[in-house]
């Protein structure tokens, strides 16, 4: 399991600065630099209905489609910790994995 922080304050699954999914998705399979993946499972918050039932998670499993970011394994995050960024989203392409670091 990854560490996660989350500073999408527009999803509606980001309580506290964390996740309250299980696991989430990070997009972006030709991606060469952080701005060019994704959070895909990010969904805009719409008034303040929020996911309040669910218990924030600052560790959870991670799917990764970033193939040439370093922590990708076999299309999960190894990472011990990771930062999704994008303030003010409204579309996934808004949000993006801040610890994407290209393979060398």
């Amino acid at each position: 399991m990854t560490n996660l922080t989350c500073s999408v304050e527009n999803c509606i699954h980001n309580n506290s600065q964390c996740c309250c999914k299980e696991g989430i998705t990070v997009g972006g399979a030709e991606a060469v630099s952080s701005s060019a993946t994704c959070c895909d499972s990010f969904e805009e918050k719409q008034g303040t209905f929020t996911s309040n039932f669910e218990n924030p998670k600052s560790s959870l499993s991670i799917q990764c489609e970033a193939e040439n970011c370093t922590y990708n394994e076999n299309r999960m995050c190894a990472a011990e910790t990771i930062h999704i960024a994008g303030m003010n989203a409204c579309a996934t392409r808004e949000t993006e994995c801040n610890s994407f670091v290209p393979k060398l």
